[in-house]
């Protein structure tokens, strides 16, 4: 997904199955996370039954094992809502960096806001001085 002056891009522009929304028409972004946190809790009961059964070896193999499995289910999935419309892009495993999501969630808002000539609604984005009044 990228963002230009204009609009929200989904795919290659020069391939017929890319989607786009106009920035004028953005209604709104949304961010979601998921991961299955059963993982880690499954892994923090195997470290420990590894320490009390003095297979430390193993247990820190198998929670090792869970850990990893628990990063392979995160997900994060990023929406823009606009014209009737919506695109989403979904990123899973390690590459699922939900901070980056939003960074990208704010700059879109923000240029909206801006090509709508709204202004007084526009997001404040942190170490950013009030307009003057």
């Amino acid at each position: 997904m990228s963002l230009t002056t204009h609009r929200v891009l989904q795919g290659d522009s020069d391939i017929s199955g890319s989607r786009s929304i106009l920035l004028h028409t953005v209604n709104g972004t949304s961010v979601s996370k998921s991961a299955h946190a059963i993982f880690i809790v499954a892994a923090a009961v195997v470290g420990v039954g590894g320490l009390a059964s003095r297979h430390i070896e193993v247990g820190s193999l198998l929670a090792g094992a869970l850990v990893l499995a628990y990063f392979m289910t995160r997900e994060v999935v990023f929406t823009v809502y606009g014209d009737g419309r919506k695109i989403s892009r979904t990123v899973k495993g390690g590459a699922a960096d939900v901070r980056q999501a939003i960074e990208f969630a704010d700059r879109i808002d923000r240029l909206a806001c801006l090509v709508t000539r709204s202004p007084e609604v526009e997001p404040r984005v942190r170490g950013d001085v009030p307009p003057p009044v």
